[in-house]
């Protein structure tokens, strides 16, 4: 149910692709073979991980590599074209060298990357220079974990050096504008990154499914952070529109978020109805405040209709939120015994 709600909701959005970092420390083995069924199901693509941390003992380490494992051999496998591995590590403070090398390891081995928190919190800059006696990103770098199929997620607390090293291997960063507002973390240097020719990304680290909420809300932060009401629009519009097909299509193989001859067939119909005309000046303020302020009525991944009028065709949206109604007062039952 867990998967299948956030899901169900990503296509109710338009949203046709996801990369997601999963945890579940007490049941960590199959987990996302059970994620990776739901995707099948509903009809989108994703990138799934799981979140190796040493955070729960040695037994969930070991799970967690072996959880990674399983998945990336199922993701190799794998003849939809929908589902891809990453190997997914917590962040850099709660993993010892000796696990950060498994997972580096293993991400070689299925010739992948790592999906990891980086400097999200200054606590993690803090934890690395006392234990390691260097900051977060040259740590990953002097490890051998960058690289151009290495998701590095939120880099708020990083400096100069560290985005030199993440423009110089060609690491993919993503910025997570309301989770970083709601955890009080910061905001990334989005613009310096930009201008430094990092590969920057928009996601939502499990906020919403919806990246045109996404998108709206990356704006006003930049407007808030720089004090300027002018700054941040085409780039937050561009990473959203024209960087995340990038890096889904890099990680995919194939050619998303363009529509031409040899590329998925993914598509959106909004109910967006122009009172200006559009036009290749404006048509990201059409997007921003017309299309991402509208319903969506239909939602198309690889050809395939997965909601027609607003209407999920391959989930039944009402049946799954009864089920997790009836569902979550137990759930809640055992979080209070705890």
């Amino acid at each position: 149910l867990s998967a299948l709600i956030p899901i169900a909701r990503a296509i109710r959005s338009g949203t046709t692709t996801i990369l997601d970092h999963h945890a579940s420390p007490a049941a960590i083995r199959g987990s996302l073979d059970r994620i990776g069924d739901v995707v099948l199901q509903s009809g989108i693509r994703a990138s799934l991980c799981y979140e190796v941390t040493d955070r729960n003992g040695q037994q969930g380490t070991d799970d967690g590599i072996a959880e990674s494992r399983a998945w990336m051999e199922r993701a190799k496998a794998d003849k939809s074209g929908r589902l891809h591995g990453l190997v997914g590590v917590h962040a850099a403070m709660t993993v010892s060298d000796k696990t950060l090398e498994s997972c580096i390891g293993l991400a070689r081995e299925f010739d992948s990357g790592l999906h990891i928190h980086v400097a999200e919190d200054k606590a993690d800059q803090d934890d690395s220079l006392k234990k390691h006696g260097m900051r977060v990103v040259e740590r990953l770098h002097k490890l051998g974990g960058l690289g151009p199929k290495t998701m590095t997620v939120h880099c708020i607390h990083v400096d100069d050096r560290e985005l030199d090293l993440l423009r110089e291997t060609d690491t993919t960063v993503v910025h997570n504008p309301q989770s970083n507002m709601n955890n009080a973390v910061g905001a990334a240097r989005v613009l310096d990154m930009i201008a430094r020719g990092i590969r920057l990304g928009l996601g939502t680290d499990g906020m919403t499914s919806d990246m045109r909420e996404e998108v709206r809300a990356g704006l006003w932060l930049r407007h808030h952070e720089h004090k300027d009401p002018r700054v941040g629009f085409v780039e937050l519009a561009q990473m959203l529109v024209k960087t995340n097909p990038l890096i889904a299509s890099r990680y995919f193989g194939q050619s998303l978020g363009e529509l031409k001859v040899g590329a998925a067939a993914d598509l959106i119909v909004s109910d967006h109805i122009p009172f200006t005309p559009i036009d290749p000046g404006n048509v990201l303020g059409h997007i921003v405040f017309g299309i991402a302020a509208a319903p969506v009525d239909t939602t198309i991944v690889n050809g395939k209709v997965l909601m027609r009028n607003k209407e999920l065709l391959t989930l039944d949206y009402q049946e799954i939120c009864s089920r997790a109604a009836k569902a979550s007062p137990a759930t809640w039952k055992r979080f209070a015994a705890l």
